[in-house]
């Protein structure tokens, strides 16, 4: 058999395997980051990186541009967003309890006169297609062009 013989040792090779494994590390983060990968720079709009300090006792995360040297603490940010959803739902609120019942009528157009309308021009356009299939004298590609016509209408 043509084997190339080895470079290094089998003992050797499973020696650099282990070290490589010792050498990787099992990166897991320590703490959760609400707005993590959500939130941009206001200057350069690039997504800004979580950092974090503190103890057990009290942890400070806050998010940071590195390309601006911009940075915002997470828990004014969370009270910001939470006071831009109240002030949202309490305008919905007030939209709903004011302008409700005017929004409602509104809804209630008839449109009895233009279904009519619409009914009588497809039965037209009903007829003209069986007076075009019933005519010899139209050509093929009339015929064809005239379907094509009718495929388009159809589908606005």
């Amino acid at each position: 058999m043509n084997i190339v013989e080895p470079i290094i040792s089998c003992a050797m090779w499973e020696e650099a395997q282990h070290q490589k494994e010792k050498n990787q590390r099992a990166y897991t983060r320590d703490r959760v980051y609400l707005f993590f990968q959500k939130l941009k720079c206001t200057k350069c709009n690039k997504i800004m990186k979580c950092k974090g300090s503190g103890g057990i006792r009290k942890k400070y995360m806050y998010y940071t541009c590195e390309h601006c040297k911009l940075y915002y603490r997470e828990d004014l940010v969370e009270e910001c967003l939470e006071n831009f959803i109240l002030d949202l739902v309490g305008y919905d609120m007030i939209v709903k309890k004011y302008f409700f019942h005017i929004l409602a009528d509104k809804k209630e157009i008839k449109t009895e006169k233009y279904d009519k309308e619409i009914e009588n021009l497809e039965k037209q356009k009903l007829i003209r297609l069986v007076a075009v299939k019933s005519d010899k004298n139209f050509s093929k590609t009339k015929q064809e062009n005239y379907k094509i016509c009718a495929i388009i209408s159809n589908q606005k």
